[in-house]
């Protein structure tokens, strides 16, 4: 669990690759000589299933593969050292980032001008991320295959991939990425990452001989000032129980806890947690759990119970525990360390957009595009 920087190209990742004379090329998010380059943020295979019926329509679509790119989004729009970042990378994730600050309101840019600055520093903070990749891929010596072997490779990949989203998403590839603000260079890019990069680059700095890993106890103590250990019992729909009786029970186990009840016998009889045996805890950061249930762990002093917490799953009664320092070392702290390694490393990069292309990149013309 890696803090979601690394292995999984977080909802905010992406990066172009190809090489040259046996290096990373740098230029991310379009390519050298004009061929597409790619982002990423989609899950490489559908996740989710619709009914097929849904998917009609999107069935005839034509292949990504066959739809012309516009050039404008290959031009490079931003460095970060050696790497260079397209437009459409940063146009990807501008939009993403303006509408989950805006949200509903289509007027918040207009009513808030002073978060613009913000929005594009954002955008360009998760540029750095992807130049990070390419940048650290060159730090450890690692060496992506040629070009024409991504090609190929990414080329039969979507063809595998491709017929799968109406099925799953009721849409076309190429409409799910056209929703998603993407380009064929942008998805290409998230699969580069997640299948050439993300692995190498964990490993490397998983080496505790490269010197970039910080496992003082100092580090640790830190670490878990961020994470939480709890047992909890979920009173869930699942037995036919109505709300109020839901209600009802969740707060009859909390009274019988807060005066002594064995909160495994209780977890086994009551939970209907099925991810949980009647004995195990979670050990959890933020961003990990439903947000109620978060709220409540982080607010509550060890042995503390809590009164029922409703969720979309039922009525939690949580019981807050001591992490178990020796166990989150073993299993947690490392990941943690490599996260915060790999943070630092992008947080180390500078990341500026090219002046010719600064009056390209104003809110409106990203936001029109």
């Amino acid at each position: 669990m890696m803090k979601r920087i690394l292995l999984l190209v977080l909802a905010l990742l992406t990066v172009l690759s190809a090489t040259s004379c046996g290096r990373v090329t740098q230029l991310v998010g379009g390519t050298q000589e004009s061929t597409p380059a790619s982002e990423e943020s989609v899950s490489p295979a559908p996740q989710e299933s619709k009914e097929q019926s849904d998917s009609d329509a999107a069935v005839s679509a034509p292949s990504i593969l066959d739809i012309p790119e516009d050039a404008r989004y290959t031009a490079t729009v931003l460095t970060v050292g050696d790497v260079k970042i397209s437009y459409g990378l940063y146009r990807y994730y501008y939009r993403n980032i303006a509408d989950s600050m805006a949200g509903e309101d289509g007027d918040y840019f207009k009513n808030n001008p002073d978060k613009l600055a913000e929005l594009e520093e954002r955008a360009i903070e998760q540029c750095k991320v992807v130049a990070s990749y390419y940048l650290m891929a060159q730090k450890a010596g690692y060496t992506l295959p040629d070009e024409k072997e991504l090609e190929e490779a990414f080329v039969e990949y979507v063809k595998t991939y491709e017929p799968m989203y109406p099925l799953y998403y009721g849409v076309s590839l190429a409409d799910y990425l056209k929703q998603s603000y993407m380009t064929l260079s942008t998805y290409k890019t998230m699969f580069v990452v997640n299948e050439y990069l993300g692995e190498p680059i964990y490993n490397y700095l998983s080496d505790e001989k490269n010197g970039m890993l910080d496992l003082s106890q100092q580090a640790l103590e830190k670490a878990l000032e961020e994470y939480r250990c709890v047992k909890h019992i979920l009173v869930g729909y699942s037995d036919g129980l109505k709300d109020e009786e839901a209600l009802t029970l969740a707060r009859d186990l909390a009274k019988q806890l807060r005066e002594g009840g064995d909160i495994d016998a209780l977890m086994k009889e009551y939970s209907n947690d099925y991810q949980q045996d009647g004995q195990n805890a979670y050990t959890f950061t933020y961003g990990e759990m439903v947000k109620e249930f978060e709220d409540t762990a982080f607010s509550m002093e060890v042995g503390q119970v809590s009164d029922p917490v409703k969720s979309t799953y039922g009525y939690h009664v949580i019981v807050r525990l001591e992490i178990d320092k020796e166990a989150f070392e073993k299993a947690q702290f490392k990941e943690i360390a490599v996260s915060n390694a790999f943070t630092a490393f992008v947080e180390g990069q500078n990341g500026t957009l090219l002046e010719a292309f600064e009056e390209q990149c104003t809110y409106e013309k990203l936001m029109a595009d």
